[in-house]
């Protein structure tokens, strides 16, 4: 249990000092007493210090989790409800173990990321990766955020959300170390963000976070100053031959060069949630869930983790109408 990094920087060079050339494994480390932020502020200054002063004695740590799933602890790494990661889930999933030089026992590996409290902060360039998470008092009824892991030089200016019923985006309040949304009457997950930067850059994410958890987290793939100024194209969507009410599917063009699709979601005027399409190799179909109704939203993700959604694309369920969605590659999970 340390409450501070400075009572684990004591303890680890009283190691380097007993045990010169030494390299160790630290385990299990929290804070005991201390609520989920501020596990998550220690988690994030203790790492910072292996990584700049004790790379040469840390090989690896394992974070101290809880065992007794009918108690909610601050170190918890996961919501024992539904099995979502908390915030500090979130916050030690997302740090690569980059500081492990003298390991050679195997390969170590992370996504980039980090946590915090607060609508701004710093990163470095390798810790690249805002991070979401709800609020506690979240519910349907009323919506908010923390932000977190945001890069040095940068602050932001404005925060957007979309729920799985909104065609379009509702912008949220700051308020102290937050982001209260409460325009929409009730709020359903998943979640979808616009996030835009005090000197006008903007990034995307898309049901990045899936439920109205307090402290369930998402981090976006892209943060500011590191998202491609992107470039944009158009997509043809095209109701193909044959569909009626319990059947509908569409064609696809004008994917850009070097991607593929991952996968596509529709929605129409009888669904309030994206419904996923099934690949049939030169189409995309759904059925089971009709009947379905013009207008037709679509939400395609492309290999590279970037997105084109499109609303009300199509006006009809006449075969061989179509639509466009306008593609930019900055539209990032």
């Amino acid at each position: 249990d340390y409450t501070s990094a400075d009572d684990l920087r004591t303890f680890l060079n009283k190691v380097k000092e007993y045990y010169p050339g030494y390299t160790i494994w630290l385990t299990e480390f929290a804070h005991a007493e201390g609520d989920v932020w501020k596990n998550v502020n220690l988690f994030n200054e203790i790492y910072t210090m292996l990584d700049t002063e004790f790379a040469d004695l840390v090989e690896r740590y394992a974070w101290f989790t809880n065992r007794q799933t009918w108690i909610t602890q601050g170190w918890d790494l996961i919501n024992w409800g539904d099995g979502s990661l908390t915030a500090m889930g979130e916050a030690y999933k997302s740090k690569p173990n980059n500081y492990a030089s003298t390991w050679t026992g195997g390969s170590s590996s992370g996504s980039s990321g980090s946590s915090g409290s607060g609508s701004s902060g710093s990163s470095s360039s390798s810790d690249c990766g805002i991070q979401v998470c709800n609020k506690d008092g979240t519910g349907s009824y009323w919506y908010a955020v923390r932000l977190s892991n945001i890069p040095d030089g940068y602050e932001v200016n404005s925060v957007a959300i979309k729920d799985s019923d909104m065609s379009s985006w509702e912008y949220c309040d700051s308020s102290y170390d937050y982001w209260a949304c409460g325009a929409n009457p009730t709020y359903s997950a998943p979640f979808d963000f616009m996030i835009t930067s005090t000197s006008g850059e903007t990034i995307y994410a898309y049901d990045l976070i899936s439920n109205l958890n307090a402290y369930s987290c998402g981090t976006m793939s892209s943060c500011f100053g590191s998202s491609s100024s992107g470039s944009s194209s158009t997509i043809t969507v095209t109701n193909k031959d044959g569909i009626n009410s319990m059947w509908y599917a569409v064609r696809i063009d004008g994917i850009p060069d070097g991607k593929w699709i991952s996968w596509v979601k529709m929605k129409d005027a009888n669904h309030n949630s994206w419904m996923w399409g099934s690949d049939s190799t030169w189409f995309y179909d759904w059925f089971g869930d009709g009947p379905y109704s013009a207008p037709f939203s679509f939400k395609i993700k492309f290999s590279d983790g970037t997105y084109a959604t499109g609303y009300d694309v199509i006006s009809d369920r006449n075969e061989y109408s179509s639509g466009t969605i306008t593609y930019d590659e900055s539209y990032i999970e």
